[in-house]
């Protein structure tokens, strides 16, 4: 038996086996001592002269599990049982919405959050991109880009669910209005006449009752005064069940970049521009008539913007076309007189060829 012991250590070291560390002494007279404790990295020595034998074995893994000290069994972790939390910090709940609307949400939990859900007011999981599993690495939010056109105005829900490796869910649920409806616009412009009815328009608006074709005017230069300046009189009528937060006037661009124009907040929305005044430096009977009117708006084709922008910031937009033109009128009361001493002649600007369009 000895001699076996003997070749097999040979023979294990022999292959490269880590059987160091582990000193026996074998004698050929007596066997190794069975009721000795085996330690790691302690000799073992026999009573007699021996054979040196290098014998290492690698020592148990500690455990790593919490041992109960009581039952001195491994202690069982309880199951998690805590839901994440959820909160929404856009919108706030009745919140009215439209167009394309981030949803910015905020979930937290004791172990991690594995999932975040956006659902509609049904319970379905909107998309597309309607799960998330990372926050936004700046802010540690969880955004989603709701569309909500398409879907009919009125109440709706939104909400947030969060889940955890457990399968836990934490849930938050707000009410919305979604409102994609424009305002409802309507434009009306006073005093305004075609070229046709210019003589007419004027002599009404100078309050005085002539044969129509402009001639009598002349003859009060308060009436030419009741004409010159001229002005550009719009009003807008606009409504909304989420009610109007502005209403925008602007002539050959946009309100931002336009030369003339008006934010007008609140109610009633009415506009004017002057168009033309009366050049104070020229005297009306100055030969060179054109130039007894200055012009704000010059004379030509132009293009009024009218902007309703309702609370939930839908637009609804109306143009009005019109013309920016003048007449000539010369009376001389005495036919006979050369004309160098016509006694009365003017320029009178006016609108014209206005046109309303959505």
């Amino acid at each position: 038996m000895l001699l076996v012991a003997v070749v097999a250590v040979v023979a294990l070291q022999g292959k490269g086996g880590n059987l160091s560390g582990y000193l026996g002494r074998v004698t050929n007279n007596s066997p190794i001592n069975q009721s000795l404790p085996v330690v790691p990295n302690t000799p073992v020595t026999s009573t007699t002269a021996s054979t040196n034998v290098n014998l290492r074995l690698t020592p148990p893994p500690t455990p790593t599990a919490t041992i109960d000290s009581a039952t001195k069994l491994p202690k069982i972790a309880p199951p998690d049982k805590t839901a994440p939390t959820v909160s929404i910090d856009s919108p706030t709940d009745g919140q009215t919405i439209h167009g394309n609307f981030t949803v910015i949400a905020y979930a937290n939990d004791n172990i991690g959050v594995t999932k975040v859900e956006f659902r509609s007011g049904l319970g379905y999981v909107l998309l597309p991109a309607g799960t998330l599993t990372k926050p936004d690495p700046q802010t540690n939010a969880y955004k989603y880009t709701l569309n909500t056109s398409g879907v009919p105005d009125g109440l709706n829900l939104l909400s947030v669910w969060a889940y955890d490796a457990a399968g836990n869910v934490g849930k938050k649920t707000i009410s919305i209005k979604l409102d994609n409806t424009g305002p409802d616009l309507s434009i009306s412009i006073p005093d305004m006449h075609s070229l046709a009815d210019t003589c007419a328009a004027i002599e009404s608006k100078a309050g005085s009752s002539f044969d129509g074709n402009c001639s009598g005017l002349l003859g009060n230069g308060i009436m030419y005064e009741k004409l010159v300046p001229l002005s550009f009189n719009v009003n807008a009528d606009a409504s909304d069940a989420s009610g109007i937060s502005k209403v925008t006037f602007s002539i050959d661009n946009d309100i931002d970049n336009a030369k003339w124009g008006a934010t007008v907040d609140p109610a009633p929305f009415t506009f004017t521009q002057q168009i033309a005044h009366r050049n104070l430096d020229e005297d009306i009977n100055h030969n060179n008539m054109d130039s007894q009117v200055a012009y704000d708006v010059p004379l030509g084709n132009h293009f009024l913007y009218v902007q309703a922008w309702d609370k939930a910031g839908n637009m609804t937009n109306k143009t009005v076309k019109f013309s920016v033109d003048n007449i000539h009128l010369v009376y001389n009361p005495d036919s006979n007189q050369p004309p160098k001493s016509i006694v009365y002649d003017a320029v009178i600007p006016f609108i014209r060829n206005i046109q309303i369009t959505n």
